[in-house]
């Protein structure tokens, strides 16, 4: 984690299923202006690559963002919430699955 983002769900170890419309979550530290919006980036390699966007244009403030699951089954997702002002404002989820 850099800066004031900590993702809440989904969690290290979780299930979530192929086609279906989970929330990412999150808390926030402390506001920063340099932080107002998020992407929302998926990975089927645990994090080596972060190819796919599930949201973007979300508000820091707004914690939640509905995103569906792609079809991708993998043992190892993960969840990349990035500032969309600059790199050095995110957070990653710990590693979870994505079932059919």
């Amino acid at each position: 984690m850099c800066g004031p983002l900590h993702i809440t769900a989904p969690l290290g170890g979780g299930l979530w299923k192929v086609g279906a419309s989970p929330a990412v979550t999150w808390t926030e530290s402390y506001t920063t202006p340099g932080c107002t919006t998020v992407r929302v980036l998926f990975s089927q390699d645990g994090g080596a690559t972060y190819p796919t966007v599930l949201a973007m244009g979300k508000a820091v403030g707004s914690h939640s963002a509905p995103v569906t699951v792609p079809n991708v089954v993998t043992p190892n997702a993960r969840i990349k919430l990035l500032s969309e002002q600059g790199p050095g404002l995110f957070d990653e989820s710990g590693i979870f699955t994505v079932t059919p």
